[in-house]
């Protein structure tokens, strides 16, 4: 070591790495990428207008539009679709809880009803459908 330099400042050069050229891709790569793609539905016969081939559209979409997996695809529209069936769900139980409420009546009307008295028995139950909000299609 010269001693001589101590106290001189020492010009370094810096040196910017070069940036290392991508190898080319071969043609088996090339191909082996456009065979890895997904085709759409549509090209596969499927994703029609009918209520499955609506589900498979939807589906598709969260899977290539938004970009999940399809395992995440299946668990979001079941989320979506549960939570959406939710309030007909809470509906038809509270319908099920009148109409228990009302068997006791609805029994008693019924029951040893000859048949020529039977539309007096079916306005009864009807005014008592009415009188507790039953509606007994849900």
């Amino acid at each position: 070591m010269d001693k001589s330099n101590i106290g001189s400042p020492e010009i370094v050069e810096t040196v910017t790495p070069t940036s290392i050229p991508e190898a080319p891709m071969s043609k088996i790569a090339e191909l082996i990428q456009e065979l890895a793609k997904e085709p759409p539905i549509e090209e596969l016969g499927l994703g029609g207008w009918t209520p499955s081939g609506m589900v498979q559209q939807c589906l598709e979409y969260l899977h290539i539009g938004l970009d999940m997996p399809w395992w995440q695809a299946i668990i979001a529209a079941t989320v979506f679709v549960r939570l959406c069936m939710f309030p007909i769900t809470i509906m038809s139980q509270k319908n099920a809880i009148k109409m228990h409420n009302t068997l006791p009546e609805m029994s008693i009307l019924s029951y040893g009803v000859p048949c020529t008295f039977m539309g007096t028995h079916i306005r009864r139950a009807e005014a008592l459908h009415h009188s507790e909000e039953l509606h007994p299609s849900t």
